[in-house]
């Protein structure tokens, strides 16, 4: 009898341990903390972005709520703000983008399989990524991995809505940690680039340091920061600079910032993905290259820049 009190104790035990487990969330980092992004450079080496937060948290407020400024910091650029998030209610952190005052889901760990997440941020592939709209993800799966004494959930998911066929699922979330293809950011795998967190840390701790794939393996809790990584591709990096004025844009769009390299592409596509536009382009010295043969039809489109079918840059414009 007393055998059989003691099981049923056990279990209550467990079972309230895991119901405790289930209502917890660690929160991403809300200061002094650092997503170091790795992708092929497109001449066989490799090309770094650091996405990072300030050593003070809720520096900045939209809509009367505080958030935390992300800047994106190419290697041989000057940092740029990228938007800022939240962690709002337990498991749930949002995301407001540098270009509106509008917020979206950037992590919802609360979710379990078969959950639907709505409005979900998500961003371009590639140097830390752009965001390019809100879409709803399906939770395919969960599980738990550990990392140092945190044990952290993980969740794969995939949309229904049309991407270009460059672009891979699933999307992974890693709890306390952000996604392994974007880094704080939504992504998910480029058949072209395959962008990925190559190290993470948060106040002088390492949570994440591994190859991108199977990405929920090579964890790695290390006290200790991220070492830049060297022999950064100059050429690339200078692509961060590169604008699209005017954006919005009618009959023409004025592009500067671009390096003088042969054989680059312009491709602008539609939501969908469709590519509506190309031409091979060029720019000499130090001048402005203008695009005057447009002709597409009013609506949002993405801009891409390729060389030798390597990504360099992408950028959202508005077609009036």
């Amino acid at each position: 009898m007393k055998q059989m009190q003691i099981i049923f104790i056990l279990l209550v035990f467990t079972v309230a341990n895991l119901q405790v487990r289930a209502q917890e969330y660690l929160p991403l980092p809300d200061s002094n903390a650092k997503w170091i992004m790795v992708n092929g450079d497109g001449w066989g080496g490799e090309d770094y972005t650091d996405l990072v937060l300030a050593n003070f948290k809720d520096d900045t407020v939209i809509n009367s709520l505080d958030y935390i400024k992300i800047t994106t910091r190419y290697y041989t650029g000057q940092g740029h703000y990228a938007g800022a998030f939240r962690n709002g209610e337990p498991g749930k952190i949002y995301y407001v983008p540098a270009s509106s005052i509008e917020e979206y889901i950037l992590f919802d760990f609360t979710a379990n399989a078969g959950d639907t997440v709505n409005n979900v941020a998500y961003h371009s592939e590639g140097w830390g990524g752009e965001f390019v709209g809100a879409y709803n993800f399906i939770v395919d799966s969960t599980g738990y991995l550990q990392c140092g004494p945190y044990t952290l959930k993980y969740l794969y998911l995939h949309t229904d809505a049309v991407f270009p066929p460059w672009v891979e699922g699933p999307l992974i979330w890693i709890e306390k940690i952000g996604c392994p293809f974007g880094g704080i950011f939504n992504s998910m795998t480029n058949v072209f680039l395959n962008n990925n967190i190559w190290c993470m840390y948060s106040n002088d701790t390492i949570y994440y340091e591994g190859p991108w794939w199977p990405p929920v393996e090579g964890i790695n809790y290390i006290n200790d920061s991220c070492v830049n990584p060297q022999s950064v591709n100059i050429q690339i990096n200078s692509m961060s600079e590169v604008t699209f004025t005017p954006n919005p844009f009618d009959k023409y769009v004025c592009i500067d910032g671009l390096p003088q390299l042969p054989g680059m592409k312009l491709s602008i596509y539609d939501m969908s993905g469709m590519e509506i536009y190309q031409k091979i382009i060029y720019k000499e010295n130090n001048s402005q290259l203008i695009i005057t043969d447009l002709k597409l039809k009013p609506g949002v489109c993405i801009a891409v820049i390729t060389i030798k079918k390597e990504k360099l840059c992408v950028k959202k414009l508005i077609i009036k």
